[in-house]
């Protein structure tokens, strides 16, 4: 199975998405959709902004796994948690769970609970809006 793929797009996303923003009272709202044989991607991604930070970052994911992979369903999930945990000093919730042969995974982070130490390792303070949108259109995301 080709869940490299996932867990590669996966990774990308929290890493792009943790990369900081501008525009007091802003939101930005991302999504991509990715259908393969093994079955479909979905990933959100809501971002607003409060002065020239990240006020909130959500990012939710869903896997539907087609029947024929459905043996890899506990495999993928285990998969995902680790990916998440790597986020946790970042993260104010997350969370992955299944059922059936879909998994769901949400990760959200609160600028105004993470140290100095984690904003700036997370280049959280230097990304204005634009230039993230941006980024996240050319990852394949549509962002309004």
């Amino acid at each position: 199975m080709k869940k490299g793929v996932i867990f590669g797009t996966l990774a990308g996303i929290m890493l792009l998405s943790l990369t900081g923003c501008g525009n007091s009272g802003t939101k930005l709202t991302c999504t991509q959709s990715d259908e393969q044989e093994q079955g479909t991607l979905r990933e959100d991604m809501v971002v607003t902004f409060k002065e020239d930070h990240i006020d909130t970052l959500d990012i939710t994911f869903q896997i539907d796994v087609n029947d024929e992979y459905a043996e890899y369903v506990d495999e993928l999930e285990d998969s995902m948690k680790d990916l998440i945990e790597q986020y946790e000093k970042y993260a104010t919730d997350y969370d992955v769970r299944t059922s059936g042969n879909t998994i769901r995974g949400i990760l959200r982070v609160e600028y105004n609970k993470l140290s100095e130490e984690a904003r700036e390792e997370a280049d959280l303070n230097d990304v204005t809006y634009d230039s993230m949108k941006e980024e996240m259109e050319d990852s394949g995301f549509t962002c309004r």
